[in-house]
């Protein structure tokens, strides 16, 4: 993965976690109030409630991206066993090219 993308990612990551504790925060008005005074809370939550639906596009993208490289990874793969455990399939292919 690029090294921007990767910046990029870890920064979505941790909007994602600030805007969980701000949702925990809106919970328990303690907490709210220990840590931001009201007005600066509610800003945050409504920027977080717009940045949240797109950090989970981003997120999604990012899944997909990944699930692409590995199928990319098995293209020039060829089979070489399937054995089947009792939980599940376990397949084995030759060493990558």
């Amino acid at each position: 993965m690029p090294k921007l993308l990767q910046e990029v990612t870890h920064n979505f990551s941790r909007l994602i976690g600030f805007y969980h504790f701000l949702m925990l925060s809106n919970i328990s008005p303690t907490v709210s109030s220990l840590y931001l005074p009201q007005q600066v809370f509610l800003k945050l939550y409504q920027v977080g409630q717009l940045l949240y639906p797109i950090m989970q596009a981003w997120l999604r993208l990012k899944l997909m991206m990944k699930t692409l490289d590995f199928i990319q990874s098995l293209v020039n793969r060829k089979l070489v066993k399937v054995t089947n455990t009792g939980a599940g399939f376990f397949v084995e292919l030759d060493e990558a090219k």
